[in-house]
């Protein structure tokens, strides 16, 4: 049986494109959700977003207690070239949001426009996907006023099937200016419809002059569905 979820390999966009009128839908760590609805068998429109759970619900206070959230649109397209060789790529414009409960002056907007390529080897029972893109940030804080920081993007994702329903799945992702570089490791469990994956994402490896993350491990829970 074929993993119905190679649109993506964990977080990242791949370039496969399910059939014209495939409507897909995806929730990570219970407040990240994605969509995506294949125009034709070689164009998918695309869409995500993150809920802004306080966590002071969680028991955060002071400066710590926050929320946060994001959105974003966009659309990408994907060929076969050969067949084992698949490329595409994709635009994504969105906002992000950071409101501090104690002070507005750390309080921040972001609005990017992000293009992206993707190349594929493989088929779906294992492939190898790389990336490299670039983004357009425009950041609007109340502590040090309004400023441009674009960024690189480069990353890569390997899966490999090692039952009839299940996969070991792997990504790393580095952007310029994120203060660390996750890497996550997987597993997924699949159906001829939808997959249910369960790891952990590392982020103890900093970056862009940062610290240390003070959280150097965190789950990665998923559940991802074709309709």
């Amino acid at each position: 049986m074929s993993d119905p979820t190679t649109f993506r390999s964990i977080l990242l966009p791949t370039a496969v494109i399910p059939p014209a009128g495939t409507f897909v839908t995806g929730v990570y760590d219970v407040l990240g959700f994605t969509a995506g609805y294949s125009i034709t068998d070689n164009v998918m429109a695309t869409a995500g977003g993150v809920l802004p759970l306080p966590n002071r619900w969680f028991g955060a206070s002071g400066y710590d207690a926050s929320w946060s959230a994001a959105w974003s649109l966009g659309a990408k397209a994907g060929f076969h070239l050969l067949k084992d060789l698949i490329i595409g790529g994709g635009y994504q414009f969105g906002q992000s949001y950071y409101d501090q409960d104690v002070s507005e002056k750390l309080e921040s907007k972001i609005t990017f426009n992000a293009i992206w390529a993707n190349a594929g080897w493989g088929t779906d029972d294992s492939r190898l996907n790389v990336y490299v893109g670039y983004a357009f940030k425009y950041h609007e804080t109340a502590y040090v006023g309004s400023y441009s920081a674009d960024a690189t993007i480069v990353g890569a994702a390997y899966d490999y099937r090692i039952g009839y329903n299940w996969k070991l799945c792997s990504e790393v992702v580095f952007m310029r200016t994120m203060t660390f570089v996750p890497i996550t490791l997987t597993a997924r469990y699949f159906d001829p419809v939808q997959a249910f994956e369960f790891g952990f994402t590392v982020t103890g490896i900093p970056a862009s002059g940062a610290a240390a993350s003070a959280w150097p491990i965190i789950p990665m829970l998923s559940w991802v569905r074709r309709w």
